[in-house]
């Protein structure tokens, strides 16, 4: 063994242990550091005093001068050789992959729910538009179709034509005629008298009259005027049945229907649709005995009340052909009627000219037949009505005027505008009295 070059002196070994002692404990003694007898650090010394701490352990990869000791002249330790970013990037790779699982699933759970949240919100404004888009049209898509299903609820259960209980053959569809009847100042006579044909299938409404003075032949064999058929046979329903006979026997079928009203209620339906526009053919200045009333209307077109359009109703002495006269500018009337109470304008008035004819008038129709026929005109419209009246002649028999009719032109013209059935009426079918 090589003997040392230098003497030992335990007192330096003691001294040396003190003084790391202290520089361990951080309680450097000032007289050591500026003494001459200063510790040598070699490098053995240096590695133990940087692992000695936690700060040599740590961040002994970067260029620092932790572990030092204080001592700027002294060589840092450095183990390994590798760049400082390096290992910082290094060491950063490393703690990102060593995080607690707990603080991974939160951060996963977190960013999850934050894209979900975005997702939700921007999925949930697009469906919000989106569905408001649809539920509009959805919304009034439906009440369309609970309209029409409405509708046609009504159409079929509360809108319908009237038909006799005596048919003569098969029915034409949507079809319907309506005996229209006033009484004079007693009521015990029809002095009006008109046969309404309406056919939706034929796209028809047309207005026959039947001349107060057709003469007929009575039970009895004895001749008699139509008018007084509805007295004859006692009044209300049971003398408009008896009515209905006779006209079954003119016309060769039994009206579906029937309405009767007195003149006090033509009045009370004029005033209450408001008047009725009218041209007068001529003036009018008379008294009604039947009514101890009277009249006078200026000629030309005006805006009639109830009780003028009644004077204007009755009046017949005035024309050269009287009751032919008469029976025209009925027909004329009414018609203007008919134009200006179903306009869509008057629709709210509706209800109570409805309620006034089943109030005041005498009839076998339903409401259902009033809607029917109501709706039936509007549809088709007034501009195709044709009026007519039962071709036949004017003559005296006995002391009476009569009016007798032709039997071949009044089967062609019930065929051609007032037959709801498809069995047409033939002379044969026809009771006419000559």
């Amino acid at each position: 063994m090589r003997k040392p070059t230098y003497d030992y002196d335990p007192h330096d070994a003691e001294q040396l242990l003190q003084n790391a002692d202290a520089a361990l404990n951080g309680r450097q003694d000032a007289s050591w550091v500026d003494s001459e007898e200063s510790l040598d650090f070699s490098d053995e010394t240096m590695v133990y005093q940087n692992f000695s701490n936690h700060y040599g352990r740590d961040v002994r990869n970067y260029q620092n001068n932790y572990g030092r000791g204080g001592i700027p002249e002294a060589p840092v330790a450095q183990p390994r050789q590798s760049p400082a970013f390096h290992a910082y990037n290094a060491d950063y790779a490393t703690t990102k992959k060593s995080a607690p699982k707990n603080q991974q699933a939160y951060a996963s759970q977190h960013s999850m729910a934050q894209s979900v949240a975005r997702h939700a919100q921007s999925g949930s404004e697009g469906r919000g538009k989106k569905s408001r888009k649809r539920r509009g049209p959805g919304i009034f898509l439906v009440i369309l179709l609970l309209l029409i299903a409405l509708a046609l609820a009504a159409w079929f259960l509360l809108v319908r034509p009237p038909k006799s209980d005596h048919p003569i053959g098969t029915r034409k569809s949507d079809t319907a005629s309506i005996l229209l009847c006033g009484t004079d100042g007693d009521g015990t006579r029809t002095d009006t008298m008109m046969l309404l044909y309406i056919s939706g299938s034929e796209r028809q409404v047309n207005l026959i009259s039947l001349p107060r003075d057709t003469y007929t032949i009575t039970a009895a064999g004895l001749g008699a005027k139509l008018n007084s058929a509805y007295g004859r046979n006692g009044t209300g329903e049971e003398g408009m049945e008896g009515l209905l006979d006779y006209v079954q026997d003119i016309i060769g079928y039994r009206p579906d229907g029937y309405v009767l009203v007195d003149f006090n209620m033509i009045i009370d339906v004029v005033d209450v649709m408001g008047g009725v526009d009218f041209d007068v053919p001529q003036a009018m200045d008379w008294s009604d005995p039947d009514l101890n009333r009277r009249f006078r209307i200026e000629e030309g077109e005006q805006t009639l009340d109830g009780n003028d359009l009644l004077g204007v109703l009755r009046f017949r002495h005035g024309y050269y052909n009287q009751d032919l006269g008469r029976i025209e500018v009925q027909r004329a009337v009414l018609k203007a009627c008919m134009e200006q109470w179903l306009k869509l304008s008057n629709v709210t008035k509706g209800g109570k000219l409805l309620e006034l004819f089943q109030a005041r008038s005498l009839t076998n129709l339903s409401t259902a037949n009033y809607l029917w026929a109501a709706l039936r005109i509007m549809s088709i419209g007034t501009g195709g009505l044709t009026t007519e009246t039962l071709p036949g002649y004017p003559t005296m028999i006995g002391d009476q005027s009569c009016y007798v009719l032709y039997p071949d032109e009044v089967a062609e013209l019930i065929n051609r505008a007032a037959n709801p059935y498809e069995t047409p009426v033939s002379v044969d079918d026809l009771n006419i009295a000559q």
